[in-house]
């Protein structure tokens, strides 16, 4: 390339070329011969050495590449732009990513040289590389998910939906896109579980989370997305709790011992009447308190150890006696039993505590001062008792006659009784045993306890 034909071209670019020396790209200039005439940018320094540089001119794109293949694509489209072609393209480079924009230079509507341009967009390319792998690590995500996921357009139209919808619905993905979304879902609810139809029936509930669904180089959503959530188990798990707590509180509310639910922090959440009667505290006085507030503190101190062996799961009940405390201050002597809740993983949840006044403690064992014992066909008969089945229902499920069930019954009725009163109803036979720890407290249903 003639000196002049180089001078005016630098000439015609200004201050330029101290500008681009400041930024992270490569611009050369070559001669017809492929010689760098000229370099510049931060990238400079490493794709033209200055070493191999001299007054006059660079080495040439051969000795960079270190090829002389005409093919080599780094030296191809080079050549091509000595024909008069420009080129754009990329380039691997030393464990990099090279974009490369290559075109003539003309003098005299003659090619004279070469003007390439490079940009480093290693970090560009690897963000577009994740970006894709992410797409399609989202896509098979969602095609193999077990979770229901349907798209569709501004006017409701089914436009994707994936497997797990499409075997709910008993349908191909050819016979639902295009359907308006409500010929499938047409209670679609956002807040509350809602049964899906199908034409085999379908008893399950779901529900729907919606998000908008963009269109890829566009702003604004171009349609919406649903995720069904099937939500079954969790509807059944809820009803199953109610139950049980309804259950739990009608045999709380009938027992005439102060029962108490406590969380692993000591505070009370749940209290029965007996509790509002014996200790004067309602459940809103109560709830969120701690348990010490009715104990005395001494027999804080006592029970503490055994409270704290309770919760770590090392134990599963534990009996003290102690003093409880009134709302009006004064306090009584009391047994206190204390029984840990599992939570289905095996993990302690909470704690139910049986308070019970030293009178009637004694009351309980006749005076004895030991605990009332069962044979095995009376404990049998008493949980079957606090199950709700009948005496004929029992000596069905026992093997046994309806005489020897009420036998049992009258047996189990004698080693409740106190000094005031024998239980006269299955009911008040059933409160008395949970009142004096026969009886599980924490658990449906019923079992003796240990």
């Amino acid at each position: 390339m003639p000196k002049n034909v180089v001078d005016e071209y630098l000439d015609g670019m200004g201050g330029v070329p101290k500008l681009i020396d400041e930024l992270p790209i490569f611009i050369g200039v070559t001669d017809r011969w492929l010689r760098f005439v000229q370099v510049w940018g931060r990238l400079a320094d490493e794709l033209v050495p200055p070493g191999a540089r001299t007054p006059d001119r660079g080495p040439d794109l051969f000795t960079v590449v270190g090829s002389r293949d005409p093919g080599h694509p780094a030296i191809a489209p080079v050549l091509a732009a000595l024909s008069g072609t420009a080129a754009t393209y990329q380039l691997p480079w030393a464990g990099r990513r090279l974009l490369c924009h290559v075109r003539p230079v003309n003098d005299a509507g003659h090619v004279v040289g070469t003007n390439l341009v490079v940009v480093d967009v290693t970090e560009l390319h690897t963000e577009q590389r994740r970006y894709h792998e992410t797409r399609e690590l989202l896509a098979s995500l969602v095609e193999s998910m077990p979770t229901m996921v349907v798209v569709h357009d501004e006017f409701a139209r089914i436009s994707y939906a994936n497997p797990s919808f499409l075997s709910t619905v008993h349908k191909s993905a050819e016979q639902v896109l295009g359907l308006p979304l409500a010929d499938l879902l047409p209670q679609q609810r956002t807040k509350e579980p809602y049964p899906l139809g199908s034409p085999g029936g379908y008893d399950r509930r779901f529900i729907a989370q919606r998000f908008p669904v963009p269109k890829n180089g566009e702003p604004g959503a171009t349609g919406i997305g649903s995720v069904l959530l099937d939500v079954t188990e969790a509807v059944q798990a809820r009803t199953a709790a109610i139950e049980a707590e309804e259950r739990y509180r009608a045999v709380t509310d009938s027992v005439r011992a102060a029962v108490a639910t406590v969380d692993l922090d000591a505070c009370i959440q749940q209290v029965n009447p007996a509790f509002t009667h014996l200790l004067g505290r309602t459940q809103a006085q109560a709830r969120g308190k701690p348990i010490t507030l009715i104990l005395d503190p001494a027999g804080v101190r006592d029970a503490l150890p055994l409270w704290q062996d309770l919760i770590a799961g090392r134990r599963r009940r534990y009996d003290i006696t102690l003093l409880a405390r009134k709302a009006d201050g004064r306090s009584f002597p009391a047994d206190l039993t204390v029984t840990l809740v599992r939570a289905a993983d095996g993990l302690p949840q909470s704690a139910v505590g049986i308070l019970t006044p030293v009178t009637m403690a004694a009351q309980r064992v006749g005076g004895t001062g030991d605990r009332v014992q069962l044979t095995e066909g009376e404990g049998d008969v008493l949980v079957g008792l606090a199950s709700g089945n009948t005496v004929p229902h029992l000596a069905k499920r026992l093997h046994l006659t309806k005489r020897g069930v009420d036998y049992r019954i009258q047996c189990i009725r004698r080693k409740l009784r106190n000094d005031e009163t024998v239980p006269a109803t299955i009911g008040a036979l059933v409160a008395r045993a949970y009142a004096v720890g026969l009886l599980r407290p924490d658990c449906w249903p019923p079992q003796l306890a240990e």
